[in-house]
């Protein structure tokens, strides 16, 4: 199965790390307390989320269109492309794409990171691509996207290598960053993305997932609002 030909959504991550370590900056991440962890009698945080390799193949954590709702556990599957050796995809079962995340862990790595998010909706399309490096000095970011008012383009951060500049002036602006330009940019980052061998492990894949702790029967938690439940494309946030 090669998701980036045949999904709707195509939301994933690439990093030039190992996928071992890639993974432990993720539950590292989202293990760290904060004052919102939830918390045993006695007052100590209680762990949500848990990693292990599996066997055969990747488990995607989705099918054709990402979980908007934060009631659904999460799940990260990390995996080293068949074709790219020592590095890490990652995809993630939410409709945000992980970008916030990625954008927050990617300062803990001196990797390199591209987070990418595409939607084929017929209401509201749009394209995203993040790049972070060393230790997210650089950031460079990139959208062209569509909400109630229409269609908007915008980038953040210096121009890289890999990008051709002359799309960003094109006359319509859902022409200036779309599913071509991302695969043109990921192939000369050396991801083959239409090959169908990288969405293809070497070796076992890394399953993330969480495991909430039960509520007391006398109280009903009301779940926190997560990014991925707006139903347009996340927007510009900077």
């Amino acid at each position: 199965m090669n998701p980036y030909k045949t999904f709707s959504e195509v939301l994933f991550t690439c990093v030039d790390g190992p996928k071992t370590d890639v993974a432990q900056t993720f539950l590292d991440g989202f293990n760290e307390p904060s004052n919102s962890s939830k918390r045993d009698a006695f007052g100590s945080p209680i762990k949500q989320y848990f990693v292990k390799e599996i066997d055969g193949p990747i488990p995607f954590p989705y099918m054709n269109k990402a979980e908007r709702s934060a009631r659904v556990p999460h799940r990260i599957v990390f995996w080293e492309p068949r074709i790219r050796p020592h590095t890490t995809v990652l995809t993630g079962i939410y409709a945000d794409g992980l970008n916030h995340s990625v954008f927050r862990l990617s300062e803990d790595r001196p990797y390199a990171w591209v987070n990418v998010r595409m939607y084929s909706s017929p209401v509201y399309p749009g394209c995203f691509l993040d790049y972070y490096a060393d230790r997210r000095k650089t950031e460079r970011r990139l959208l062209a996207t569509t909400d109630e008012r229409g269609w908007d383009f915008a980038q953040k951060g210096p121009v890289q290598p890999f990008e051709n500049t002359e799309y960003y002036s094109r006359r319509l602006i859902k022409d200036r960053l779309n599913r071509e330009i991302i695969t043109e940019y990921l192939e000369k980052l050396g991801y083959q993305v239409m090959d169908d061998n990288f969405w293809e492990p070497n070796g076992p894949p890394i399953l993330l997932w969480q495991e909430r702790p039960n509520p007391p029967p006398w109280a009903a938690e009301t779940p926190v609002p997560h990014p991925s439940q707006q139903i347009a494309p996340p927007a510009r946030s900077w």
